[in-house]
């Protein structure tokens, strides 16, 4: 979702400044994907479709594969560019463009819904990826493999307490996860990146000359997913207020309003759906998330935190509830 520079490389075709189509086509591809997934959780945030729709292990998983897409797309468009000639100002800007929207990410959420504000995104990744992969685009292809593989086998073989401080969140080695509609450490998901780099380096060194590289959208809709490709990050931004608008005006327009949102219902899918993210059996996450319910309600602060009115103070209430419910073979 970066407006990196997937270019052809510059062994291959001339001028070397044209952007690959192919590349922007199954960017535009992941985009479609995102859509339906934040569709979907539009529509059981209103009330329009059960509510669990999003959080089902069918939509998890399709989750899990778009972003998963678009951070191996990103670790592929930083190898592009560097084939292409490192251009530190052009890079500069890039990093400094995804960043800045990742930013803006987290205020806008604070703001819109501060329990479940965005700390650590996709665009706070791919931001921070697109620095630290910089020394796996010169190294040994397998290096990069080695360590795509260790990103991703670390989270599952090994949590600590230790990592439970909010501000250490985002490593994703902690034994529980913070409420976000928009959570992707940096373990496991920075194997993503890893794995586009390995995988477009080894395209580049065996096949730099391929029909890939060549082609070229020539229909109507395979010039659109490339045109929404080359805009991939500017329409991240922007497109759930547009989804939510709509929604709100279709509903206004055919006189259909969707049913009453249950927000304790809604509260505990995030909460299981983010335990799940972070490792936990169902079991277990059920177990835990019924267990801070009943500490919320029991500490009076339910209707606040279902509400997203929890100040700071009790926010961190909260999270230490949730840490205690996590048991304690989950915490060794």
């Amino acid at each position: 979702m970066t407006e990196d520079q997937t270019m052809i490389p510059s062994s291959t075709l001339s001028p070397p400044s044209r952007r690959l189509d192919m590349i922007d086509a199954l960017r535009g591809v992941a985009l479609l994907g995102m859509f339906a997934y934040h569709l979907s959780w539009d529509l059981a945030y209103l009330g329009f479709v059960r509510q669990s729709l999003p959080f089902e292990p069918a939509m998890a998983w399709f989750a899990h594969a778009v972003a998963g897409s678009f951070l191996a797309l990103a670790g592929a468009g930083l190898v592009l560019a560097d084939d292409r000639g490192r251009d530190r100002a052009a890079y500069l800007r890039r990093l400094a463009l995804v960043a800045g929207a990742a930013t803006l990410v987290t205020i806008v959420s604070y703001f819109a819904m501060p329990q479940a504000m965005v700390t650590f995104g996709i665009l706070h990744l791919i931001a921070l990826m697109s620095v630290l992969g910089l020394p796996f685009l010169r190294m040994p292809r397998v290096v990069a493999a080695l360590a795509a593989i260790v990103v991703a086998a670390l989270p599952l073989a090994f949590r600590s307490p230790a990592f439970d401080h909010p501000t250490l969140a985002w490593l994703g080695l902690s034994t529980t996860s913070p409420n976000s509609i928009d959570f992707v450490p940096l373990f496991p998901w920075a194997a993503a990146v890893l794995a586009g780099i390995v995988a477009m380096r080894a395209i580049l060194e065996s096949l730099p000359d391929g029909a890939w590289a060549h082609w070229r959208a020539e229909g109507r809709f395979t010039r659109l997913l490339v045109w929404g490709g080359r805009r991939s990050l500017w329409i991240y931004l922007v497109h759930q207020p547009v989804f939510l608008a709509l929604l709100f005006g279709l509903a206004n327009v055919t006189g259909v309003r969707p049913a009453t949102v249950d927000r304790g219902e809604l509260f505990m899918n995030d909460c299981r759906s983010n335990c799940a993210a972070s490792g936990g059996s169902a079991d277990i996450c059920q177990r835990a998330c019924s267990c801070t319910a009943d500490n919320a309600r029991a500490a009076g602060l339910w209707d606040r935190l279902i509400t997203n009115r929890l100040t700071p103070e009790q926010t961190t209430q909260i999270g230490e509830m949730a840490r205690a419910c996590v048991p304690q073979r989950r915490r060794g």
